[in-house]
């Protein structure tokens, strides 16, 4: 009779936290961003010696996209969920003299994250953000009579970074990473085939970089905006 007891208390507990938890989410606001890029190159190959001849290029594309959603759970907390693809295909065969002639690359990560709101100042806010990153990097050499693989790299990292972020308005603003700080920890695994054998690299690496002279750099800044839906 005791154990029934037990087991109906139990039950009741677990209702009651998923109430709670789902309350939560109802109550918590939702929001979305990421980013968008393209590049495109093409030129031509000429031969200046007699007769003059002139290859004309095939295009070289490269794209990204990188869409991101999260969740407000309240003032101070915010989680989310960020997804990155990038695909290029660069071609080389407007110089005769390159081998291989084309090259294809693809990237595919996702990373969850969760964001803690420490430092408020009207519509500036400074927060620290904790990412769970993980990578996978796949790609191919394209030969006059063959196709080789590249070496593919799966990769597992950790990482923890300061950030800033401006509210413009009610449902929209802008947040970008602050470079003077950064603490990261990565697990690493690739595999190529050289003639017949596989060949599995492991690796792992640590990092904890602090800089106050790189408090915004520019050359790498890169800005990032949500929207509150």
């Amino acid at each position: 009779m005791l154990k029934y007891k037990e087991s109906i208390n139990m039950r009741k507990n677990l209702i009651l936290f998923l109430v709670l938890a789902f309350s939560g989410l109802i109550n918590a606001q939702m929001f979305v961003g990421g980013g968008l890029g393209l590049k495109t190159s093409n030129g031509n190959y000429t031969n200046y010696a007699e007769p003059q001849t002139t290859i004309k290029g095939k295009p070289s594309i490269s794209f990204s996209i990188q869409p991101m959603m999260g969740y407000i759970i309240n003032e101070d907390f915010t989680v989310g969920l960020k997804i990155g693809i990038s695909h290029s295909s660069n071609d080389f065969s407007i110089d005769p003299n390159s081998n291989p002639l084309k090259r294809k690359e693809t990237t595919f990560g996702i990373s969850p994250f969760a964001r803690y709101y420490f430092l408020k100042w009207n519509d500036l806010s400074v927060y620290m953000q904790t990412n769970l990153d993980v990578l996978s990097y796949s790609g191919k050499e394209i030969f006059t009579t063959s196709t080789t693989n590249l070496p593919s790299t799966l990769m597992i990292g950790v990482g923890l970074i300061p950030a800033i972020q401006y509210d413009i308005s009610e449902r929209f603003g802008l947040f970008t990473n602050l470079n003077f700080l950064h603490i990261g920890y990565s697990l690493s695994r690739t595999e190529r085939i050289v003639e017949t054998n596989k060949i599995v690299t492991k690796g792992h690496s640590f990092d904890f970089s602090g800089n106050t002279d790189e408090l915004l750099n520019v050359d790498g800044l890169q800005i990032g905006f949500y929207i509150k839906i």
